[in-house]
């Protein structure tokens, strides 16, 4: 009875073993990572279309409100002595910069999400930087044609160039970043999937 009972027991360690193979190909952490990174790139699009669905005037506070931040922390920093007035008009001067860059910004972001969701399928490094580039210039351009039924916005082709360079910028970043990250094999590619082979 011993041995019979000896016997069973590796065929029902293999099936239990088996099972848990079968949970990691559905449940594994790649999969997972990637509905993750999914649902990150869908979040950001969120959180774009929100700041464009604000109006001219609340856009142009907080644009304007950041700027003057800026000034204000520029002005300690070396240990300048100027008036509101002054840090007021340098506030203004700044709002074009910081809003284009702003919107750099948060397409590089877009882009650099993109990519990493991206990491997951089994598509050439190629194709992902042209999906990533293309999905970001469709959503810049989509973008744009919101902002015309936004009160005091408006759409422009300059914008979506503008949009679309953070992509690419925030792209460039990415691969420089992961190609520093696999040559030095650190912690954080290795948490984040990025040590394997180019798909």
């Amino acid at each position: 009875m011993e041995h019979g009972a000896a016997q069973r027991k590796p065929g029902k360690l293999n099936s239990i073993e088996q099972s848990r193979w079968r949970k990691i190909k559905l449940f594994g952490a790649g999969t997972m990572r990637k509905r993750m990174t999914g649902i990150l790139v869908v979040i950001w699009m969120a959180v774009i279309f929100l700041f464009s669905a604000q109006p001219a005037r609340q856009s142009a506070k907080t644009s304007h409100s950041a700027a003057y931040k800026i000034a204000e922390w520029q002005n300690q920093l070396f240990g300048g002595d100027k008036t509101e007035e002054e840090l007021a008009a340098q506030a203004e001067s700044m709002q074009f910069v910081i809003r284009k860059g702003a919107h750099m910004g948060e397409y590089a972001l877009l882009a650099v999400l993109l990519c990493f969701h991206f990491t997951y399928y089994s598509i050439g490094r190629r194709k992902k930087v042209l999906l990533a580039v293309g999905i970001t210039a469709c959503y810049a351009a989509s973008d744009e044609i919101h902002q015309i039924f936004v009160p005091g916005r408006a759409g422009r082709f300059t914008d979506v160039c503008i949009d679309t360079l953070g992509g690419v910028l925030g792209i460039a970043f990415f691969l420089l970043a992961l190609h520093f990250c696999r040559k030095n094999q650190d912690s954080f590619c290795k948490f984040s999937g990025c040590t394997g082979k180019s798909h």
